[in-house]
């Protein structure tokens, strides 16, 4: 299997209390931080440094890699994108009935409808 990409991002805050996410590719929230600035926000979730990696490791045993997205390309970078289209599928396949859940995540149609 090939290694998972793990995109670390802010998704929210202000001056000195940012929130800082790692979400893995198949769209799992892994680790989440809060920190005083978006540089510290790339080291505290594993971007610059080992810290999450434990955690990361876990949900992805082949191998994973830290990729950071700067804040302004959030809403344009596909790979987060998908991994957030993902995690709303996630969420789905938790609260909808039984017999509407999917029985994978990835590659299935699903009676979910999207947010909007």
């Amino acid at each position: 299997m090939a290694k998972k990409i793990i995109y670390g991002f802010v998704n929210s805050g202000s001056h000195d209390w940012y929130s800082v996410v790692g979400i893995c590719e198949d769209g799992m929230v892994l680790a989440g931080h809060i920190c005083s600035s978006p540089s510290w926000g790339e080291y505290d979730i594993g971007v610059t440094s080992d810290r999450k990696h434990d955690v990361y490791a876990k949900h992805c045993p082949d191998g994973f890699e830290v990729v950071w997205v700067d804040s302004a390309d959030v809403k344009t970078h596909a790979g987060l994108q998908e991994a957030f289209r993902l995690n709303i599928l996630l969420g789905d396949k938790a609260t909808l009935p039984e017999e509407q859940r999917p029985k994978a995540v990835v590659g299935f149609t699903t009676t979910a409808k999207e947010p909007g």
